[in-house]
């Protein structure tokens, strides 16, 4: 079956609207992170006393909430898992956030997401994440998902303070807000927002331009017509 010009035409009309709303709902960040990858991927050393598992990022964006690393289990799981985030921008290597898990619990994540209170002024700024065993309560069973190479270039892996040419399978998080969110987000005097004019105009474009390529499909089915 054959469709017509107006269909085309319509098709591709509502797939330009798609398009345009999947960019305005992507968030105008990127943050760091370096997936686990299917080839290239290996598992770090197993997290005993004596290694100290770190990844470097930098960070794209105020807020910084969360850090998510991948773990497996390579052993029997017991004790706790300490997680220690530094700000070493200036290599100053000072603690911000700190958590002890049970290593019970992060073997059972996928991913373990270690979550604390958000730095204000985090973007621009270059952390690193420790993964290591506790002093009091020593853990084993657990090491985390790596890949070889240069996947994330903000940062790299190191091993008890040495680097290798890897990264942690990583995931910073924070409260990235995406081109909607901000259209929907700049008040006004009048009570509504500047987003939601910018909004309606886009609505407005894409209405008046399906409008145009119908009228426009209609005179050349005319013009084809005539000349027939």
């Amino acid at each position: 079956m054959t469709l017509s010009p107006w269909r085309w035409v319509t098709f591709a009309w509502l797939i330009a609207g798609a398009f345009s709303l999947a960019v305005l709902a992507t968030p105008i960040v990127r943050l760091p992170s370096d997936d686990v990858g299917l080839l290239r991927r290996f598992t770090s050393p197993e997290i005993v006393p004596g290694i100290r598992l770190s990844q470097t990022f930098e960070m794209t964006a105020d807020g910084l909430r969360a850090v998510e690393v991948w773990p497996i289990v390579v052993g029997q799981v017991s004790g706790d898992i300490m997680m220690e985030l530094f700000d070493v921008t200036e290599n100053d290597d000072r603690l911000m956030r700190i958590f002890r898990a049970r290593a019970a619990d992060v073997a059972a994540a996928d991913p373990y997401r270690f979550e604390f209170t958000p730095i204000p002024d985090s973007e621009n700024r270059v952390y690193q994440l420790d993964v290591t065993t506790s002093s009091t309560n020593r853990a084993s069973g657990i090491a985390i998902w790596a890949t070889k190479g240069e996947r994330y270039a903000g940062g790299s892996m190191l091993v008890n303070g040495v680097p290798r040419w890897a990264d942690v399978a990583f995931r910073a998080d924070a409260p990235v807000p995406s081109g909607l969110q901000l259209l929907t987000a700049v008040a006004v005097g009048s009570g509504l927002s500047r987003g939601h004019v910018v909004l309606a105009a886009l609505a407005a474009s894409w209405i008046a331009l399906g409008v145009f390529l119908r009228a426009f499909t209609r005179m050349s089915d005319d013009s084809r017509e005539g000349a027939l």
